[in-house]
């Protein structure tokens, strides 16, 4: 089954909220592209 935008939206969010990261949201989500990207390459 399908994970549509606005759940990995949501699940990104709480995860921020959960873990209290400090950082800019919008660093976090280059930060996830850059590691899923490396996950690709592989």
């Amino acid at each position: 089954m399908a994970t549509k935008i606005p759940e990995l939206q949501q699940k990104v969010k709480d995860l921020y909220e959960r873990n209290e990261w400090d950082t800019e949201p919008t660093l976090l989500l280059v930060a996830m592209q850059e590691e899923l990207g490396e996950l690709c390459a592989r």
